[in-house]
C-alpha cells in the first residue's frame, strides 16, 4: 500500500527479475525488479502524488477497481491510468475523478537494481488516500533504563503486533525496550483491512541509546552539630533535584537539618537520562569543650591551645571506650593524623603535621559522639 507519509518509505524491488507475463505494461520498454503497491481512495476527487527514490524508477498504474481481488485479471491497456519510462528518479502519478473506496495498482521498476527506498508525497488535489500505515515512535533510551516504543494509525481490524529484533508480540502497539546500543526497531502490525484481507504493515524507528549520568556525592562533614550547616558537593550531571525541593545546576548545596536526614538527589544529563543517589547528613547534639568540663565532664580535650599533641579522655571509659576519631578544619576538610592509645578511654592525637589554626575533632565512642574545637599554635 502507498500512503503519503513522510515517516514511511517503501522498498524498491532488488534482484527479483522482470515483470511477470500477463499484464499490459504500456509505456514500459522493460520491467526490471518490479515492486507492486496499491492505493485506496478515502476521499473522492482528483489527486497527484510523487514517487521519489535515489536512482531511476519507472511506473505504471492500473485502475480503478472496486476491490483488490477484482484487479488481478484486469491489468490491461484500458485500465491503465498512468505510465512513465523516463530516466528520472522522481515520477508523478495523476488520477482524475478518483472515487472513495476504489483501488489502484501501481508497479514501480528499479532500473539500477540498487537497494533504495521510495518516498511518496501528495502534490495536489482534493482526493485523498486511505493510510493504513503504522507510525512507530521512540526517539531515545537511557542505557540501564527502559523506554516505551509505541505505534499509531494502523487502521486494521483485530490487529496483533510484533517487534524486531527480539520477536516480542503484544495485543497492543506498545513495547518496552532497553537497548544497550543505538538500535533500529521494526514494529509490525497484522490485521484485517477494509477489503477483509489479512495485511501486515511495518514501521521502522531508530532508538538512540545514551549513557546515564553517574552521580558522585561528596560530604566533607558527615556529622554536624544541631544548628550548624554543611556543604555537600555533587558531580556527574548537568542539574540536580533534591528531595527537599532544591533544583539547581550548582555543584554544591548547603544543608542545615536539625535532625539526621536522608536526602535523595536526582541528576539529569543533557540528553534527559537520570541517576539517583542517597546521602545521609548526621546531626548530633554536640557539647563544647567548655560545657563538657562544667556539666557532665564526660570527655576532656587538652591542652587547648595545643602545639604538638592533644589528648581525648573519656570518663567512665570501661563502658564507653573510644572507637575512632576525625580531625577536620573549618571548611570540613578531613586530615589523616596518627594517634596513640593510652587506654581504652584515652588517646593521644598527633597534631605535628597540621598548620596553625582552628580545627574540630569528633571522637566516637560506644555510646556517643563528642565534638571539640581547638587551636594549634607554635
Amino acid at each position: 500500500m502507498f500512503c503519503p507519509n513522510p515517516s514511511v518509505t517503501y522498498p524498491a524491488g532488488v534482484n527479483v527479475g522482470s515483470g511477470q507475463v500477463g499484464p499490459n505494461y504500456g509505456c514500459l520498454g522493460s520491467q526490471p525488479n518490479p515492486a507492486w503497491y496499491y492505493l485506496n481512495i478515502s476521499a473522492s476527487g482528483s489527486l497527484s502524488i510523487s514517487m521519489a527514490a535515489a536512482n531511476d524508477i519507472d511506473y505504471i498504474c492500473y485502475g480503478p477497481f472496486n476491490s483488490l481481488s477484482a484487479s488481478c485479471n484486469s491489468l490491461t491497456a484500458g485500465n491503465t491510468v498512468g505510465c512513465s519510462y523516463s530516466g528520472s528518479s522522481t515520477e508523478t502519478l495523476s488520477i482524475s475523478n478518483a472515487v472513495a473506496g476504489q483501488f489502484y495498482l501501481v508497479m514501480i521498476t528499479n532500473f539500477s537494481n540498487a537497494v533504495q527506498n521510495i518516498t511518496v508525497a501528495q502534490l495536489s488535489g482534493p482526493g485523498t488516500l486511505n493510510c493504513n500505515y503504522l507510525n512507530a515512535t521512540c526517539s531515545q533510551a537511557c542505557i540501564g533504563s527502559t523506554a516505551t516504543l509505541t505505534g499509531t494509525s494502523y487502521n486494521l481490524s483485530n490487529p496483533t503486533f510484533s517487534l524486531d529484533p527480539g520477536g516480542a508480540t503484544s495485543p497492543t502497539p506498545t513495547f518496552i525496550v532497553s537497548p544497550t546500543v543505538s538500535t533500529v526497531y521494526t514494529l509490525n502490525c497484522t490485521g484485517v483491512n477494509s477489503q477483509s484481507v489479512m495485511q501486515t504493515i511495518s514501521s521502522a524507528v531508530s532508538v538512540t541509546a545514551y549513557n546515564s549520568p553517574t552521580l558522585i556525592p561528596y560530604i566533607p562533614t558527615a556529622t554536624i552539630c544541631s544548628g550548624q550547616s554543611s556543604t555537600v558537593w555533587m558531580s556527574g550531571a548537568l542539574s540536580y533535584t533534591w528531595s527537599n525541593g532544591i533544583i539547581t545546576s550548582n555543584s554544591s548545596v548547603i544543608l542545615s537539618p536539625s535532625v539526621t536526614t536522608n536526602y535523595t538527589i536526582t541528576g539529569n544529563s543533557s540528553n534527559g537520562c537520570l541517576d539517583t543517589a542517597i546521602i545521609t547528613q548526621f546531626v548530633d547534639l554536640c557539647t563544647t569543650v567548655q560545657n563538657q568540663k562544667n556539666k557532665n565532664r564526660s570527655i576532656l580535650f587538652y591542652p587547648n591551645p595545643a602545639s604538638q599533641f592533644i589528648y581525648a579522655d573519656v570518663e567512665d571509659g570501661t563502658a564507653n571506650e573510644i572507637t575512632g576519631f576525625t580531625v577536620y578544619d573549618l571548611l570540613g576538610k578531613e586530615y589523616p593524623v596518627k594517634s596513640e592509645e593510652i587506654s581504652k578511654s584515652k588517646i593521644k592525637i598527633d597534631l605535628s603535621g597540621l598548620t596553625e589554626g582552628h580545627y574540630f575533632i569528633s571522637v566516637r565512642t560506644k555510646r556517643s559522639v563528642y565534638y571539640g574545637k581547638y587551636l594549634i599554635t607554635r
